[in-house]
């Protein structure tokens, strides 16, 4: 079994993790993972601090580099569909950039649990661009290829009830929940 790597975030490891995060890319074993090469746009999509140390330290080693491969993933086809940054989308503008790249999308569907919790976390801030929530619920469901019929209105509300009782902020939760609900993994 690997071992966890310190939690102490004042030694050199942990330090020289936080420098590589913020430095917009992560070298674990000769193996380098880059945030953002190609578009300047895809740097400003996600906020630097997002990629918390603290939460990585706990973690093993292969979970954290499963993470950040994921999150990367996620991050690069997202950028290449949501340009601008600054634009704000409607529902049907979102529907159809998501059914447009489908396939682009698709990666999300072999995420592990732990990446989807992180992922979600680090989309927190992000997510607060968009007016309402639920043109992130309408992205899931439309990945999912889930029906988008008159009846969503009551499923999200059941939804957003859940998230609220597992956080105050519940914006981000509800994707994680959705995502966990359809691949039948527990969210607990």
């Amino acid at each position: 079994m690997e071992p966890a790597l310190p939690i102490d975030d004042s030694d050199d490891e942990a330090c020289l993790y936080l420098k590589t995060v913020k430095n917009q890319s992560f070298d674990y074993e000769s193996r380098v993972i880059r945030l953002g090469d190609s578009n300047p746009c895809e740097i400003n999509l996600i906020p630097q601090t997002i990629v918390d140390i603290k939460f990585l330290l706990p973690l093993k080693q292969g979970q954290i580099e499963s993470i950040l491969r994921n999150f990367v993933s996620f991050k690069s086809e997202i950028s290449q569909i949501l340009q601008p940054i600054e634009k704000k989308y409607s529902k049907n503008e979102i529907r159809k950039l998501l059914y447009e790249n489908k396939p682009l999308l698709s990666v999300i569907k072999n995420f592990d649990y732990l990446s989807l919790q992180k992922i979600v976390a680090c989309l927190e801030e992000w997510i607060e661009d968009f007016e309402v929530f639920e043109d992130w619920i309408y992205c899931v469901l439309v990945l999912l290829e889930k029906p988008l019929s008159v009846d969503i209105y009551p499923a999200l509300n059941v939804i957003m009830k859940k998230a609220m009782g597992l956080s105050p902020k519940p914006t981000a939760l509800v994707i994680i929940v959705i995502i966990s609900e359809f691949f039948g993994q527990k969210f607990n």
